[in-house]
């Protein structure tokens, strides 16, 4: 209803507000921050139109779209902008769960992870990956992530630097896994916490529009990384297939 959607944004944006408080304070201690960009006004508008789906229909707004590139920018700047939108929201929503009880509940390793998977990291001292909890995991890709996109050589932030060529393969794919896996781990382990604080709706649209633009720039996660949200996942693959078609047929209307 308007009267909910309205509640939702007032809560969010005033939940925002706070994080975005504490990110700053955290930025003081040298930990990790929010990644701002300055993104064209076209790309402020599109990222602008996928946040509003946060407090409005899900089904309201063709979403395919939106994941679209602009007009001006390149699909490597795009990718490379939305990598970082990406990792704003999984951070944003993990600091949502952060000292709750279903968080403080996640004790030993292999705790939190999505029923009958459990992601590892790498120990460089030792052979085999290491068995954390999986807020550790989240933690440490987040971290993982941030020292990527913060690199200038592989997200360029300037004139000097170009794109790798292994941009798309070996960077953003690889960023992508990652970003499932806390996906995962968010809807396995969370999703009744993020319903009691009213943000689950917020997750949904930012795991909708994950997919989106990771199949249309053909980035998700091969067919094992997938199983844990098959749930969720389904909708959203024959959402895009119809969006698609609809999209491609209503621009053939216009030519």
């Amino acid at each position: 209803s308007p009267k909910k959607g309205r509640d939702f944004f007032f809560f969010f944006f005033l939940s925002t507000m706070v994080w975005l408080k504490k990110l700053d304070e955290e930025n003081e201690n040298g930990t990790r921050k929010i990644i701002r960009k300055n993104y064209s006004t076209a790309t402020q508008e599109r990222l602008h139109k996928v946040k509003t789906m946060s407090w409005s229909t899900l089904g309201a707004t063709n979403m395919y779209e939106l994941v679209q590139v602009p007009e001006g920018e390149s699909e490597n700047e795009w990718i490379a902008l939305n990598a970082y939108d990406f990792f704003n929201e999984l951070h944003m929503l993990f600091e949502f769960v952060y000292n709750t009880d279903a968080y403080n509940a996640i004790k030993k390793p292999g705790d939190g992870f999505p029923p009958g998977f459990q992601y590892r990291i790498k120990d460089t001292t030792k052979k085999k990956p290491k068995l954390v909890t999986a807020t550790e995991y989240v933690d440490q890709m987040l971290t993982w992530i941030e020292s990527n996109i913060e690199n200038s050589d592989i997200f360029p932030d300037d004139d000097e630097h170009t794109f790798p060529p292994d941009f798309i393969s070996k960077y953003v794919k690889e960023i992508f896994v990652k970003m499932f896996r806390i996906f995962a781990i968010l809807y396995a382990t969370f999703l009744p916490t993020m319903k009691e604080l009213d943000v689950a709706q917020h997750l949904n649209t930012s795991f909708k529009h994950y997919v989106y633009f990771a199949l249309q720039y053909d980035i998700l996660p091969e067919e094992d990384e997938l199983t844990p949200l098959k749930k969720q996942l389904s909708p959203h693959l024959s959402g895009y297939k119809e969006e698609k078609e609809a999209f491609l047929a209503g621009k053939k209307l216009k030519v």
